[in-house]
């Protein structure tokens, strides 16, 4: 997901190429790869990262926007909203400096461009988390330590493994 508004802008986007500052943005299916692995190496914040899974409501709010590439290409020029900009995202072909095309063997439910976008103005609510995926069950257990000492959220978000770390059952 991108910066939201007033936040620390860092990552592998430092200048905001997408011309979006405050906005978030988001992968449809997979997360981006390339820019975790970028940020990852600039920011060692980066390097435990999360990966939320939304609400698919989100893509109805009035406020996306849909880039059927990475916005930082053209500053967000190929954004589009509603079900036709919803639709860019799997067209037959994506054109740009490399261009992509979908293959006989390109999941339907997967975009063209693996770096398309899905664009959102401000926060998106923590009622809209259907899950958090982790790099591994360490990480998670470190992540759910935190979240439960300095939030108070353990209760929230135990996964049904976490028996065998603690002695608190699963929700």
């Amino acid at each position: 997901m991108g910066a939201s508004p007033g936040s620390r802008q860092a990552g592998a986007d430092p200048l905001r190429l997408d011309g979006a500052e405050g906005r978030l943005f988001l992968s449809i299916e997979y997360p981006n790869v390339w820019y975790l692995r970028q940020a990852a190496a600039r920011d060692r914040l980066f390097r435990g990262w999360v990966v939320p899974t939304l609400d698919m409501d989100l893509l109805a709010r009035p406020d996306a926007l849909f880039v059927p590439y990475n916005s930082a290409r053209d500053r967000s020029a190929g954004a589009r909203p509603g079900p036709a900009g919803f639709r860019t995202l799997f067209a037959p072909s994506v054109p740009g400096r490399l261009p992509r095309t979908r293959g006989p063997r390109h999941p339907d439910w997967w975009p063209t461009d693996d770096q398309a976008e899905v664009r959102l103005t401000g926060p998106v609510p923590l009622s809209a988390v259907r899950s958090v995926l982790f790099r591994d069950e360490q990480q998670a257990a470190q992540d759910l330590f935190v979240l439960s000492a300095q939030f108070g959220m353990a209760g929230c978000c135990r996964p049904r493994w976490w028996h065998r770390r603690c002695s608190t059952p699963p929700c």
